[in-house]
C-alpha cells in the first residue's frame, strides 16, 4: 500500500499507469507508486470537480437507489445488489472491479466473483482504478493499493 499526506483537502484524484495524480493546497501532485515518492506535478486542478455520484456510464451498474435516503444500493446488471454504508460520493470501474466511495467506507466489488471487500472503514470523496492499481482519498490523505 502507498499513501501520501495532503496539505489541505484533496481533489482531482486519478491514476495514470503507476502514478497517482491529485491536487491539494500546493497544486498538482503525483505519487509515484513504484517508488512511493510524492512530488509536485503540473496538471490542471479544477476546484469543486464533480465526481461520479450515481455510477453513471459504468456498464455493469443498472442503477443506484437510495430507498431510505441514508444508504445507497447499487443494482448490478448481473449478480447481487450491493448495499452501501452511506451515500455514494464516487464510483470507478476497470477490468471487472467496481470501486465505490461513500463518506463511511471504500468498497471494491469484484463483479465476476460476486465478492466485495471493504478497503477502508474511513470513507472519502474520491476513487480511481486502472488495471494495476486502485486508489482512494479520505480528503486529507491519498492511498493506492495493487490490485
Amino acid at each position: 500500500m502507498r499513501s501520501a499526506v495532503a496539505t489541505g483537502y484533496t481533489s482531482g484524484l486519478r491514476l495514470e499507469s503507476d502514478v497517482l495524480m491529485y491536487c491539494d493546497d500546493r497544486g498538482g501532485r503525483a505519487l509515484d507508486l513504484a517508488s512511493g515518492v510524492d512530488h509536485a506535478h503540473e496538471h490542471p486542478c479544477a476546484p469543486g470537480e464533480l465526481r461520479n455520484l450515481t455510477c453513471n456510464e459504468i456498464e455493469v451498474v443498472a442503477q443506484v437507489r437510495a430507498p431510505g435516503g441514508r444508504d445507497d444500493i447499487i443494482d448490478l446488471e448481473t449478480g447481487h445488489s450491493q448495499p452501501m454504508e452511506g451515500r455514494i460520493k464516487d464510483c470507478a470501474f476497470s477490468n471487472g472491479t467496481l470501486l465505490v466511495a461513500t463518506w463511511n467506507e471504500i468498497v471494491a466489488i469484484d463483479i465476476k466473483a460476486d465478492r466485495r471487500e471493504v478497503k477502508s472503514k474511513v470513507g472519502g470523496p474520491e476513487v480511481a482504478i486502472n488495471g494495476a492499481w486502485m486508489a482512494w482519498s479520505d480528503g486529507k490523505k491519498v492511498f493506492a493499493q495493487r490490485r
